[in-house]
């Protein structure tokens, strides 16, 4: 299952590393990208998470794949999070 990602919010870095992944551009995280960002991951999320269900109504996917999915749908949101945590804990350009 791929994740259905819509466009990109205009210049949010966070919204950017938390669907690309790599290194994390702590210097150019701003607080006005957060909500932004986590606002299009969780649609996002929505999205996906109603997509798995209505594949999971079927009864045809296994275990493995429905972790797997899971896991892939998450993972955006939770870069994010990871990310905006640290940004309280080391001399980013701003701290929440």
């Amino acid at each position: 299952m791929t994740s259905t990602l819509p466009p990109p919010v205009a210049e949010n870095v966070l919204l950017t590393f938390a669907r690309t992944g790599g290194l994390p551009p702590f210097s150019r995280f701003t607080p006005e990208q957060v909500e932004p960002a986590i606002d299009a991951l969780l649609t996002t999320l929505e999205g996906d998470r109603n997509a798995l269900e209505t594949t999971l109504a079927r009864g045809t996917t296994s275990y493995d794949d429905v972790v797997e999915a899971i896991a892939t749908i998450t993972e955006p949101v939770e870069r994010a999070d990871d990310d905006t945590a640290v940004c309280d804990e080391l001399p980013c350009t701003w701290a929440v």
